[in-house]
């Protein structure tokens, strides 16, 4: 699926599906207004542990820069040794959202 955009009070909306290698997705859809990220939703058939790990990723992603994207996911996982992932990693994370943005990962 290629990257899609609409718009809304909280932003241009940004979404695309991301094919993990091994077949899972990571769905970000994000609100992103200027070169902030107003809001974030993280879906897919990936499994993350504890499970409120997924709405806390979105939580520190909420109000970040995307050029700052990279930094903040990796930074994320570092402070957070107890989230496990299953089906994905953190830079699938990291290329899904810049997928959704436009932006290419490197």
């Amino acid at each position: 699926m290629e990257a899609r955009s609409g718009s809304s009070e909280e932003g241009s909306l940004r979404e695309t599906v991301y094919k993990v290698e091994g077949g899972k997705t990571i769905r970000p859809r994000l609100w992103v207004e200027g070169d902030r990220i107003r809001k974030v939703e993280i879906y897919g058939d990936f499994f993350m542990y504890p499970e409120e790990a997924v709405f806390d990723l979105e939580c520190a992603l909420t109000g970040t820069l995307t050029g700052e994207v990279g930094r903040r996911v990796e930074a994320f996982f570092s402070e957070r040794g107890d989230v496990k992932i299953m089906g994905a990693n953190p830079a699938d994370f990291t290329r899904a959202i810049l997928k959704a943005i436009g932006e290419k990962s490197g």
